[in-house]
């Protein structure tokens, strides 16, 4: 117990603290011998210092687990993942690849952004959505939605960004 340990120290520190204490304690009352029941005293020593460590190394696994919170915040997690059909890690490792491969597309599609096409592309698509928006117009006006607008205003804004770069 000669180590000086700052505070707060870890739970496996105080159990070495208390085995140094209850092995001092024994050798003390083996030494005293108080009315000769010396190794009576030390069995009931043990068996209470035993039982402190035991409950110490108990609530050390359960730290290892996590505290109420994070289990709490991990079962809302698997709620979810089971919610939407994620069952085993097998599924979970195949979702989060493809959420990956989902990703890197996201960050190829923001690179091509510099390419000199990506403007006509975009008026490309733009031009189609109006003549298609036109011919709906037209012939079955029910099936115009709020979408057709949406998508035009994007690529009119997308357009009107990347020729607003350009000069």
């Amino acid at each position: 117990m000669s180590d000086c340990l700052q505070m707060p120290w870890e739970i496996k520190d105080t159990i070495s603290h208390l085995e140094c204490i209850r092995d001092s304690l024994i050798r003390r009352l083996r030494k005293i011998n108080f009315e000769g029941k010396a190794e009576q005293d030390v069995t009931e020593l043990n068996y209470d210092f035993n039982r402190a460590i035991k409950a110490l190394q108990e609530n050390q696994q359960y730290h290892q687990i996590g505290t109420p919170g994070e289990c709490s915040g991990a079962m809302e997690a698997l709620k979810w993942l089971h919610k939407y059909g994620i069952d085993d890690w097998e599924t979970l490792v195949e979702e989060m690849e493809h959420f990956e491969r989902l990703k890197k597309h996201e960050v190829q599609c923001l690179d091509k952004m510099g390419d000199p096409l990506e403007p006509l592309k975009i008026s490309s698509a733009l031009d189609s959505e109006i003549r298609k928006f036109e011919y709906r117009k037209e012939h079955d006006l029910k099936s115009i939605s709020i979408l057709d607008y949406t998508i035009m205003a994007a690529l009119v804004e997308a357009l009107e960004k990347r020729t607003g770069e350009d000069g």
